[in-house]
């Protein structure tokens, strides 16, 4: 059986890393294909633009490498994520 190159060291994750923690971090959502989440149950503030999303029971069904990317990038650089915009789908 072959393992799957993991990681920060392999595969696309330093790409993602880099794009993350770069001065083009604002473009990451362009860039990248976002998460997939389900979930029991959901719910936000009506009319806001900027609204508050509250999310029951959910679970990352694509887009781990992007979230474990997000992690290592917190943890390289904690500021490097004030631009970076995700695309979610639920």
């Amino acid at each position: 059986m072959r393992r799957a190159r993991g990681g920060s060291k392999g595969g696309y994750n330093q790409s993602i890393i880099s794009t993350e923690t770069s001065n083009d971090g604002y473009l990451f959502w362009y860039l990248n294909n976002g998460v997939t989440i389900t979930c029991k149950s959901f719910s936000y503030n009506k009319g806001h633009t900027n609204p508050t999303l509250r999310f029951e029971d959910f679970q990352i069904v694509n887009g781990a490498q992007t979230s474990y990317s997000l992690v290592e990038s917190a943890r390289i650089e904690p500021n490097a994520l004030n631009d970076v915009v995700l695309m979610v789908r639920i």
